[in-house]
């Protein structure tokens, strides 16, 4: 390998953010964002981080476990994706927003990382 090929590698590694507002600052910049892969049920994985990332957005206040149908507010601070996500999904993207509020952003990742849930970076699609 050389020099050249080394620095293009360690340059397509995103840096870990310490917060879930360094995540977002990053994600809105379109830059990579490490993540991990969380469950579906048929929405992409940038859907359900995207998602999770407009509601850190909107300071929706969580005041305990989602509910089912979600309510307007919910609804609003998910965005237009979650028209299409299952109760399921709503119920991953609560659960990501959770964790950002109780872990740093390393810790969340490091918690989440296992067989089933592998690491992965995550890049907010293009418009």
């Amino acid at each position: 390998m050389t020099d050249e090929t080394q620095i293009t590698a360690r340059s397509e590694t995103p840096a870990m953010p310490h917060t879930w507002q360094k995540a977002l600052e990053m994600w809105d910049a379109g830059e990579m964002v490490p993540a991990f892969q969380v469950e579906s049920e048929g929405a992409t994985q940038e859907q359900l981080w995207g998602a999770a990332f407009n509601v850190l957005r909107s300071g929706w206040n969580r005041t305990g476990p989602l509910t089912h149908p979600v309510d307007q507010e919910w609804m609003e601070a998910v965005g237009s994706d979650g028209a299409k996500f299952t109760d399921r999904e709503h119920d991953v993207v609560d659960s990501i927003v959770y964790g950002t509020s109780a872990l740093s952003w390393p810790q969340m990742i490091s918690r989440h990382v296992h067989g089933s849930s592998p690491a992965l970076t995550i890049r907010k699609p293009k418009e």
